[in-house]
């Protein structure tokens, strides 16, 4: 994923752009009691499962990171998405 070294996918790289919010505080800690509990089959894709758990507590439902952008629940101005737009515009030309 172009911009972000530690992460394969795009949501990788969204949750890079909210991870110092109070929201993420939240899903970091609930993510880490789902983790704790043997009863619970903890997500394969880890990252996947952040961001909808941060998406589903925003004031309207937004299913996807498109959606999520629309609305302006991820910070798509952040540097952390610099290397990916230009990407996208060197794709697009």
């Amino acid at each position: 994923m172009p911009g972000y070294s530690n992460g394969r996918m795009l949501e990788d790289l969204c949750l890079q752009t909210v991870k110092d919010t109070s929201v993420m505080l939240h899903v970091e800690k609930f993510m880490a009691g789902l983790k704790e509990d043997k009863d619970i089959i903890y997500p394969k894709e880890e990252s996947k499962a952040k961001l909808r758990v941060f998406l589903s507590v925003m004031p309207e439902i937004a299913n996807s990171i498109g959606i999520a952008a629309q609305k302006g629940y991820l910070e798509f101005g952040h540097e952390m998405l610099t290397d990916l737009c230009n990407f996208l515009k060197e794709l697009a030309k």
